[in-house]
């Protein structure tokens, strides 16, 4: 229950505002498929204004590293800006684009990497630990 608390405090902070400091609208997403259903905020940079439009978005993913669902759109498939640029520890329920792929992190294993953080989902990321392949949609929230 307490990791669950921090990262909704975490997902508030780091949506809330953007590169300016200021608040920022709120974009709802939905991420579901495979019996799952997930809430999330996406982050106020560039590449997540990029990425919006692009939505809804069926995805095939696959489970990588033992922490990541992935699909690959493709290298230059959203612009990477500074603002959204990170590179620092991730938190499980994180949405980030890396190297031309989408990716739901779900398990946070010590590792720090480079990444542009589209947002963050709520929610127990632990049930991913049991799909090897998963057809997700991310659609705005109604």
């Amino acid at each position: 229950m307490r990791n669950l608390i921090k990262k909704f405090l975490f997902c508030g902070i780091l949506m809330a505002f953007g590169a300016s400091g200021a608040a920022a609208d709120e974009i709802k997403i939905k991420v579901s498929g495979e019996g799952l259903e997930f809430q999330g905020i996406l982050a106020d940079n560039e590449t997540s204004r990029a990425f919006v439009k692009l939505l809804p978005l069926s995805l095939d993913m696959q489970n990588l590293y033992g922490r990541e669902m992935v699909d690959r759109l493709g290298a230059g498939a959203l612009p990477v800006g500074t603002d959204g640029v990170r590179r620092d520890n991730f938190e499980a329920g994180d949405l980030i684009y890396r190297r031309g792929s989408v990716v739901i992190l779900w398990r946070q294993d010590g590792d720090t990497f480079e990444r542009v953080q589209l947002g963050c989902l709520q929610g127990d990321m632990s049930v991913f630990e049991r799909i090897q392949n998963a057809k997700i949609t991310i659609s705005l929230a109604e």
